[in-house]
């Protein structure tokens, strides 16, 4: 019999596993994303409920954070347009961490926000109403334009925002 040396299946064998672990290290996180139940279908994979405040500068407060869906433009991160349910209390501290007050809503705006809905979200209103809207352009090295409506006749209240670079 003919030594032949070590056989070579070890060597292929480790390779084939360090190359499928490296691109696991790039592709979990795409992955991961596509199995956020709270992403809207046709979200981008690429970003997750953790870039919210980064993409957009809106924080979103604790109290809403584990009912919220959300939807990023998968073509640019720039648009954002997300929903949750939530008691009045935190509507009001969200509302007043964008910076308006949550007893003047702006009477030119309508449910501007809603346009925004992702494909197969159900944004519908309550008809108990009252819904009240509001615009906020958010300053900085570039602006963030945020349109908010709540409506409080839903139970809790839901809050329906679309957010998106202006400049």
């Amino acid at each position: 019999m003919i030594d032949r040396g070590p056989s070579p299946k070890p060597a292929i064998i480790t390779l084939v596993v360090i190359a499928l672990s490296g691109a696991m290290v790039w592709l979990w996180p795409a992955f991961m994303a596509n199995l956020d139940p709270r992403a809207y279908q046709g979200s981008s994979t690429g970003h997750g409920m953790n870039d919210i405040a980064r993409l957009t500068r809106v924080e979103l407060p604790d109290c809403a954070k584990p009912l919220t869906r959300y939807y990023i433009l998968p073509e640019g991160p720039e648009s954002v347009s997300l929903d949750f349910a939530a008691p009045d209390d935190c509507v009001d501290s969200f509302l007043v961490s964008l910076g308006v007050r949550p007893d003047q809503p702006d009477p030119l705006m309508s449910e501007y926000a809603l346009i925004y809905a992702p494909d197969g979200a159900n944004w519908t209103l309550s008809a108990d109403g009252p819904v009240r809207s509001w615009r906020v352009v958010l300053p900085g090295l570039y602006r963030e334009q945020v349109d908010v409506t709540v409506d409080r006749g839903a139970r809790p209240a839901r809050v329906f925002l679309h957010a998106f670079a202006i400049d």
